[in-house]
């Protein structure tokens, strides 16, 4: 997705962040005013679509688009309309759903979006701009659903983008205000230690460091006790470990174990559903290795 397009959305959001706040204290007893005739759970969430619109309009950063909001596909006889929608001659459109962090508002209308617009030839950027829940519902699962929606968008159209941009406002004052930007493209794999941890940009730097951390607890340690270690199931005799090049297992580190060259698993994916890096993740939890997975913050500007 295009650099720019992404700051000046988070730009948009930040400038009108406040109205996320007031959203957060509607039922306070010092919140702010609602009109009588206006839903006061939905009130504040439409004055910061409005006011993410008129900034977008408004914008001299990026140009060629025509942007609206409520905007309905009226090629199809369905009522669901997309919150903010940037059109442009070239085909190449942008979606921006508003929503609190929360699965369970990401995962259906991103269905309902992309079978509406996002089945075509034209590559489409999708953008979740997410805040605050007033409800207990996970961080780690909202982020979790960022990663599905991308591997899904990806898989219908390679050249399709998405990106999540989460601002985060106390409702008790804006000294904690923050802004995260949650793009698949740009993620981090961190081996946590008790006072110290190191990211890596890849899953397979992350799974060697890994792999070297284990040995250097554990040492001595034989070849079989550490392949045995690392097979994430113990009937399928396959191991992230092995003496033996493969074209799963392609990547040499520089080790050896009783003249054992050890090559590990090399085709961990970022997109998809993971499932050989989470397989990978729990094997590192037993044995008492920590690793998260996190966005990286540093290719984008924080806005002003």
């Amino acid at each position: 997705m295009d650099k720019t397009l992404v700051e000046a959305i988070a730009q948009a959001a930040w400038y009108n962040r406040e109205q996320l706040r007031n959203h957060l204290k509607r039922n306070d007893k010092n919140a702010p005013d609602i009109p009588d005739e206006k839903n006061k759970n939905h009130y504040f969430i439409e004055e910061f679509q409005e006011g993410v619109l008129n900034s977008l309009k408004n914008s001299k950063s990026i140009k060629g688009y025509n942007w609206g909001s409520e905007v309905r596909n009226e090629d199809v006889d369905v009522e669901d309309r997309v919150d903010i929608m940037g059109e442009r001659e070239n085909g190449r459109n942008c979606i921006i759903e508003i929503d609190a962090v929360r699965h369970d508002q990401i995962a259906p209308k991103f269905v309902s979006r992309i079978a509406l617009w996002g089945l075509g030839q034209e590559p489409l950027d999708y953008v979740l701009l997410l805040y605050d829940s007033t409800q207990k519902s996970g961080k780690h699962s909202a982020e979790k659903f960022v990663r599905y929606t991308y591997a899904i968008l990806k898989a219908i159209n390679k050249e399709s983008s998405l990106i999540a941009i989460y601002v985060h406002t106390p409702k008790n004052g804006s000294v904690g205000d923050s802004l995260e930007y949650w793009d698949c493209e740009k993620q981090g794999f961190s081996i946590k230690e008790e006072n110290n941890s190191k990211t890596y940009t890849s899953m397979i730097d992350c799974e060697e460091a890994a792999i070297k951390y284990y040995l250097e607890k554990k040492k001595p340690i034989s070849y079989e006790e550490l392949r045995e270690t690392f097979e994430p199931n113990k009937n399928k005799k396959f191991s992230y470990v092995s003496n033996t090049k493969g074209k799963s297992r392609e990547k040499k580190i520089n080790l050896e174990i009783e003249d054992h060259t050890i090559y590990i698993y090399s085709q961990f994916r970022k997109t998809g559903n993971q499932r050989n890096w989470n397989k990978f993740v729990e094997i590192c939890k037993k044995n008492g290795i920590t690793i998260e997975q996190s966005f990286s913050q540093g290719k984008y500007k924080q806005p002003q």
